[in-house]
């Protein structure tokens, strides 16, 4: 079964990089998509928007710790073949977003390869916790160090 997601936010597609925008108010659509993902209930999982669009896919069994694999056909669309644990990894930064109502980082990074060059799928978050004072890494820092 394939899905698809009707992206609000923009695509992007740079020379090595594809970038999209994950919106607070997809946020669960795109938790669920990504959970069938990594569970196998689905195939693919399309985003699109009224320009363009990219599929996600999870990679083979034995490729769980490797790069996501970038393919990209005729008509320029691109393929995302995604290992497990990049999968995951896309999932907690989604499940912390929706936990905390913004993310931790003002964007993420898939790192892949197309044609044995670097590619980045790039995910970016329209709402970000603002970052740490000094004052509150002093704090964390002692409290680590504590055990």
């Amino acid at each position: 079964m394939r899905r698809s997601i009707k992206n609000t936010g923009e695509i992007l597609v740079k020379q090595n990089e594809l970038v999209f925008f994950v919106n607070s108010h997809q946020l669960e659509t795109w938790i669920c998509e990504i959970g069938l993902l990594i569970e196998g209930l689905v195939e693919q999982v399309t985003c699109f928007t009224v320009k363009s669009k990219f599929m996600l896919q999870k990679g083979h069994k034995d490729a769980c710790k490797s790069n996501c694999v970038v393919k990209k056909n005729d008509s320029g669309e691109y393929k995302f073949i995604l290992p497990q644990n990049q999968l995951e990894y896309f999932q907690s930064v989604l499940l912390r977003f929706y936990r905390d109502s913004a993310a931790e980082a003002n964007h993420i990074h898939l790192y892949g390869k197309q044609d044995d060059c670097p590619y980045n799928l790039t995910v970016a978050f329209d709402q970000v916790k603002p970052p740490m004072t000094a004052e509150q890494m002093q704090k964390h820092i002692e409290k680590l160090e504590q055990g």
